[in-house]
């Protein structure tokens, strides 16, 4: 069952990257918002994690952070994701911004975007994700491990919860 879920995984994020390859010459925030058209772009959060990456050709990729709202209510989430043109091993700690968020429930469900990562033992790498309600995550990450990401697309699940 597990085995056929990570190949599901690599698949989807093989498919993502042949349908994604002509929007790889835009910038990172152009392409995790294009989607969203003119809606203003505000703050509404931030969030910090943990996650463990593997992958040759395509990564997978698995954590769990806390996001904070501007009111200071903390919620716990999860997530799962894949990546086109990754392949290492790695662990990572995050923090990042949340922006067009306005009711919880929009945080959940699947993010895709790009990020450019390069990392041989320490380094750091920088991601730009939106999902069907147009939340935006922006990311840095700092990994230790051998990890080697070109810019490209990328998509996570994010659910909350421990």
């Amino acid at each position: 069952m597990r085995k056929t879920w990570y190949v599901g995984l690599v698949v989807a994020g093989m498919g993502m990257l042949a349908a994604c390859s002509s929007s790889s010459n835009k910038k990172m925030e152009d392409t995790a918002t294009a989607k969203c058209g003119d809606k203003t772009v505000a703050q509404s959060g931030s969030l910090e994690g943990t996650g463990d990456s593997i992958g040759w050709i395509a990564g997978v990729d698995w954590g769990s952070g806390t996001l904070t709202r501007p009111d200071g209510t903390q919620h716990k989430f999860h997530y799962r994701g894949v990546k086109g043109l990754e392949t290492g091993l790695a662990h990572a700690s995050f923090k990042g911004e949340v922006y067009n968020l306005q009711v919880i429930e929009d945080f959940i469900g699947v993010y895709y975007g790009a990020g450019k990562n390069f990392d041989l033992v320490v380094g750091s790498g920088e991601y730009v994700l939106n999902n069907s309600k147009c939340v935006v995550i922006k990311v840095t990450s700092k990994t230790e491990g051998i990890q080697l990401s070109a810019p490209g697309p990328g998509g996570v699940h994010v659910q909350l919860g421990e």
